[in-house]
């Protein structure tokens, strides 16, 4: 009974603060504002939280939670088709920008008010931003390419037997030459010079 309670309170602190950070700033809204708006206690306040910062970090994970399960969902109904979940992402984002009371990303907004990158409301935003950026490279990462199919034939016309039934008899190399023997004296060259080309079977230089 006692956890039930403390967690009820806790989530009533953290959904004080989604409305008020968002809307007027994670600066602006002091603890004070946080508990009156909870309808709570300093004490039940910081039972719960260490400070203002660890309420600001819950208050981003929870913004973190709901982005990554919108995109999930878009994924999910883009069937993994990565134009097809842009294009939800896009509408998705095209309501909310034109909805009232819109005032950008709340990731955005912390890390222009808390610059200090070794504090843990910007690290709570790089969690974010990496999760974001693995997502979408995971998204528009390219299939890995389909080997070409392995040739289940090969050219056999070297090595099968000829058969007079089934193809013409195969054409001997080198072709007899239809051209006369040459003539003695330039039997040492192979060339005839009447004709100024190789007279004979072409053949291998060595």
């Amino acid at each position: 009974m006692i956890a039930t309670v403390k967690t009820s309170m806790r989530e009533r602190l953290i959904e004080a603060a989604m409305q008020l950070f968002y809307a007027s700033g994670l600066r602006a809204v002091s603890v004070d504002k946080v508990i009156e708006a909870a309808s709570t206690t300093k004490v039940t306040f910081y039972r719960h939280f260490k400070g203002k910062d660890d309420l600001v970090v819950a208050y981003l994970e929870r913004r973190a939670a709901i982005e990554r399960e919108g995109i999930g969902a878009a994924v999910a109904h883009g069937g993994g088709d990565p134009q097809a979940v842009m294009r939800l992402i896009s509408e998705a984002l095209a309501v909310i920008t034109c909805e009232p009371g819109f005032r950008g990303c709340p990731f955005i907004n912390a890390a222009a008010e808390y610059p200090d990158p070794d504090s843990s409301v910007r690290k709570a935003v790089a969690e974010h931003r990496r999760w974001c950026k693995d997502a979408f490279a995971d998204l528009v990462a390219p299939s890995p390419p389909t080997p070409p199919p392995r040739p289940t034939t090969s050219c056999s016309c070297a090595t099968a037997p000829w058969s007079p039934a089934t193809s013409t008899p195969p054409k001997p190399w080198p072709p007899p030459s239809s051209a006369p023997p040459p003539p003695s004296s330039t039997a040492s060259s192979g060339i005839d010079p009447g004709r100024g080309t190789w007279a004979g079977t072409p053949c291998v230089l060595s």
